[in-house]
């Protein structure tokens, strides 16, 4: 076996902290195949949003593959995340390989497939050499592997993933070399598509400054901002400048759409209408143009945003998500809402929904993360008779067509598998359907709104989850804040809740509140709603109803009102529900027996009388 660098134990150090993230990720040893990742429509769309590195490669992998015939290898390129777009070599080669999935679609990161050379070159971003039994996997013991990132010539940061795999004895440094080679190369070629496409953004920059009277900013297709006239400095921010978060949102949404869109937006205390045109080479998105021109008349300033009825807080962070709930509901925007769970992302929802002009339609809660993953497109967007075993006789309609004319709530939106988020785009972007086995599209009117715990951007960034899907959803944010983060609303919260069990004035000592506000709420408003019906279903002294180490203080919620004594008087009421029983009382209470008999004499309490 070739090693290089350090070892331990005659194991290579990268390969030792590889072995363990497999551990830690969960990776079994005996796997024979990498899970698939990406097949049909979303292998599709994902060389789709790669065509740049694929058109770079293609003549380096034609020469590499003339280097490698007859030698049983295959030459792989992975995207960001390690999913295989494309796969060459000779025919053995890949014959030999399919039992193990190394080919389009498959997913080889650390996560998925263990210890292999293009997971492990993605995440030690260097070029590195696996062989033979250092796979993590059984499965391909018998191959070894050289692969190496191929970086993006502006940022440096990894855009795909360049890889000779074949058979253990076949690889050595040579090959990691070759690989290596081939990547700068491609490099190379990447760095020049770059250059002929800012001449192509800087062209029809100069065009536009001299013709549309507007200030003018030229943005690529990375988002990065190249050029910009006076004018536009109220949409930039930072050093060096870049688009404020509203102006990057608009750009995202036309790089991904590939379409022109206009929008107002303000800044510096004025507001401006903004024109965003994508820019293209041979078809192909090189970035966009944005014409900025001040808004002749002023609108008058809109109306105070009427609260929205059944979200409860008080909280600065609280008011300002809901007046700016409350101005999304005057429009049909898609809304992402995000937050912990138990927050209240669906009640916040509803609340839009019920303030909204669909307030007559329907309002369709979906859980995505309970959608099995083989059923989430027939379930949300409907079915043709027959599409599967075991469709009705007459189809479905689906959870999209059920929400026509109103509101779809999209709860846990990023567990959504990747055909489905191809689905939900065509959705956002065209408001039309196609039903799983059907052909023909049909239109609806559904305004949806997207909930998530989960941190969307990372997804993006992992390529878990689609930017433009990502992007069309982003349109207004919310986020709703954790109890913990909130806790003087404690209190309307108690009073909220005991309003919707029937009670709204029942009383609640502030020792009560006050321990409840010590507390960290890791439920968030949900538990809390939770432990104020339990107490009153129960009639119990909250720490009955949950475990000594999260709340060590009793909480009588459902006490009455506060006495003189209040500990005299919980032992009298433990003392009478038991008809005056030492050991059931004490076990009411929480304490042992002999305690309660020494409280009893200290407290004066009377045994005979509690018996009767």
């Amino acid at each position: 076996m070739i090693l290089t660098g350090e070892s331990r134990g005659g194991v290579r150090t990268q390969i030792a902290r590889s072995w363990q993230r497999s551990l830690h990720h969960g990776v079994q040893p005996g796997l024979t195949s990498a899970p698939t990742s990406l097949q049909g429509s979303v292998l599709a769309a994902a060389r789709s949003d790669y065509h740049l590195l694929l058109e770079a490669a293609r003549p380096l992998l034609t020469e590499l593959e003339t280097l490698i015939r007859g030698s049983g290898q295959v030459i792989l390129l992975c995207d960001a995340a390690a999913r295989i777009l494309l796969a060459c070599g000779d025919r053995e080669g890949r014959r030999a390989t399919e039992p193990i999935n190394l080919g389009p679609g498959a997913n080889w990161s650390e996560a998925a497939a263990g210890t292999n050379a293009m997971g492990l070159a993605l995440t030690e971003k260097r070029p590195v050499l696996v062989l033979a039994n250092e796979h993590f996997c059984s499965g391909w013991e018998h191959w070894s592997c050289a692969a190496t990132p191929i970086r993006d010539p502006i940022t440096g940061v990894p855009v795909g993933i360049l890889d000779i795999s074949g058979a253990y004895r076949v690889l050595n440094e040579h090959s990691l070399a070759a690989v290596v080679a081939a990547a700068r190369a491609i490099e190379g070629r990447l760095q020049q598509a770059h250059l002929t496409a800012q001449h192509r953004l800087f062209a029809t920059f100069a065009d536009l400054v001299v013709t549309s009277g507007a200030a003018v900013l030229a943005i690529d297709a990375g988002g990065r901002l190249l050029r910009a006239t006076p004018g536009a400095e109220p949409l930039l921010a930072g050093d060096p400048p870049g688009p404020v978060p509203e102006f990057a949102c608009l750009l995202a949404a036309v790089l991904a759409s590939g379409r022109t869109e206009s929008q107002r937006l303000s800044g510096a205390g004025a507001l401006f209408e903004v024109t965003c045109k994508p820019v293209t080479d041979q078809g192909a998105p090189v970035g966009a143009i944005a014409l900025v021109r001040p808004c002749q008349v002023q609108p008058p300033p809109p109306p105070a945003a009427a609260p929205l009825s059944g979200f409860v807080g008080s909280h600065p962070e609280i008011v300002r998500v809901l007046d700016r709930a409350a101005r999304a509901a005057r429009s049909d925007v898609t809304v992402l809402i995000t937050g912990e769970t138990g927050t209240g992302k669906e009640v916040l929802a509803g609340a839009l929904h019920a303030a909204s002009s669909r307030v007559r339609g329907p309002f369709v809660a979906v859980n995505c993360g309970a959608l099995p993953p083989t059923l989430a497109a027939s379930e949300l967007f409907g079915y043709d008779a027959g599409a599967f075993t075991g469709a009705a006789r007459r189809g479905s309609a689906g959870k999209v067509a059920a929400a026509q004319g109103g509101t779809l709530f999209l709860d846990e939106v990023g567990e959504l598998p990747p055909d489905v988020q191809v689905m939900l785009l065509r959705l956002l972007q065209e408001k039309e359907v196609v039903r799983v086995g059907g052909q023909r599209p049909a239109v609806v009117d559904v305004r949806v709104i997207a909930a998530t715990n989960r941190d969307l951007e990372a997804m993006v960034a992992a390529g878990q989850f689609r930017a433009d899907l990502y992007y069309r959803l982003n349109v207004v944010r919310l986020h709703l804040p954790p109890l913990r983060e909130r806790r003087d609303d404690i209190p309307l919260l108690v009073r909220h809740a005991l309003a919707l069990e029937g009670e709204p004035h029942h009383p609640v000592p502030p020792e009560v509140l006050a321990r409840l506000h010590a507390y960290d709420w890791p439920g968030n408003v949900r538990e809390l709603f939770n432990l104020v019906r339990q107490a009153l279903v129960m009639a119990e002294p909250l720490d009955a109803q949950w475990p000594a180490s999260r709340l060590p203080i009793p909480l009588a919620v459902s006490a009455p009102a506060p006495s003189p004594d209040p500990e005299r008087e919980a032992v009298l009421a433990a003392l009478t529900q038991t008809g005056g029983n030492v050991a059931a009382a004490a076990r009411r209470l929480g304490v042992g027996r002999s305690t309660l008999y020494r409280k009893i004499h200290e407290l004066g309490i009377c045994l005979e009388r509690q018996a009767r």
